[in-house]
């Protein structure tokens, strides 16, 4: 009865339009999700994200070994004509982390769905860390929830007690390219002994330049025998 009178004085609303959701739709409407442009990337090797990591890719040339990046995609892409970015929008500063947990289930669903080989041979999924005191002020870290719905799909156990993010800075998007660019050492290992010869692959919500996530890459380079590769809920590419 308590359910039944909550949902007429407060509905459940779309992350993406606001509209009353139907009893069959969680979290985000039908024609919100039917409107997000899915990057089929996961299913197609060298794909515009994969291609940023392996011609950015610092960490190869810096320490002049072989290529430890196996691959990487991207759910949608960063859209504005789409409800991406109100959803990524909702995550952050609605403080609602089970949508970004839906969010990442339903991109679990849709690769594997598309018989995606993506997350075979997987160990890990890590979340980018935020500092502790970024996290603190959000209440939750959004790539973590990201992770979780990955998990949820897969069975790929979510890695946070490796990756720390030693360096506390302002929020990417109100950052320029050139100062995403220009980041220092913002992250380090802990522990890092215990990822020797793991497939870790690093999650994120929004990926733009690709510079928080090199740094990440930065730290992992050196463990020996450790592989990585990138996932983003979505690929906010500059040039669309």
């Amino acid at each position: 009865m308590l359910k039944a009178l909550l949902s007429i004085f407060f509905p459940r609303r779309c992350a993406g339009c606001g509209e009353i959701l139907s009893d069959n739709e969680e979290y985000v409407c039908e024609p919100c999700f039917h409107s997000m442009r899915m990057t089929e990337e996961a299913w197609h090797r060298g794909n515009k994200l994969e291609m940023l990591f392996r011609s950015f890719a610092p960490y190869e040339r810096e320490h002049g070994s072989a290529n430890k990046f196996v691959r990487g995609a991207a759910f949608t892409y960063y859209d504005r004509k789409t409800a991406v970015p109100h959803i990524i929008h909702t995550i952050k500063f609605y403080h609602d982390p089970k949508l970004a947990r839906w969010m990442g289930r339903q991109a679990a669903l849709t690769l594997q769905s598309n018989d995606s080989a993506f997350f075979n041979d997987i160990d890990l999924l890590m979340p980018v860390a935020l500092h502790k005191r970024r996290e603190r002020e959000r209440g939750f870290n959004q790539s973590e929830w990201i992770c979780r719905g990955l998990s949820d799909i897969t069975g790929i156990p979510v890695d946070t007690s490796h990756l720390r993010r030693i360096v506390y800075t302002e929020q990417q998007s109100l950052k320029t390219l050139e100062e995403r660019a220009s980041l220092g050492h913002v992250f380090a290992l802990e522990n890092a002994g215990e990822l020797r010869g793991k497939h870790v692959l690093v999650v994120d919500d929004v990926i733009t330049t690709g510079s928080t996530i090199s740094r990440v890459l930065d730290v992992l380079h050196p463990v020996r025998g450790c592989h990585y590769s990138v996932f983003a809920l979505t690929f906010a590419m500059h040039t669309h």
